[in-house]
């Protein structure tokens, strides 16, 4: 079964899909600032949560790119065609 966030992390294209999430993110919770500076450091803690969470799931769809890399890479016995 494919969880939603893997779903969505095959379907992002560098990043671009993330990066897109965070700016987005950043410019609510700095209205969300704004009009309700009392609850500054709620909405900071909800910011990093929710940055530290797109930055894992980066990590691993990086991870997981790099070990299709090199995994394709030792198909040569003698190293890469030339």
């Amino acid at each position: 079964m494919v969880s939603p966030l893997d779903r969505w992390m095959s379907t992002a294209s560098s990043g671009h899909e993330a990066a897109a999430f965070l700016a987005v993110s950043m410019v609510v919770f700095g209205v969300l600032v704004i009009v309700f500076p009392e609850l500054v450091a709620w909405i900071l803690g909800l910011f990093l949560i929710a940055t530290g969470v797109v930055l894992i799931a980066m990590w691993f769809d990086a991870r997981r790119h790099s070990a299709h890399y090199e995994t394709a890479s030792t198909d040569y016995p003698a190293g890469p065609p030339q």
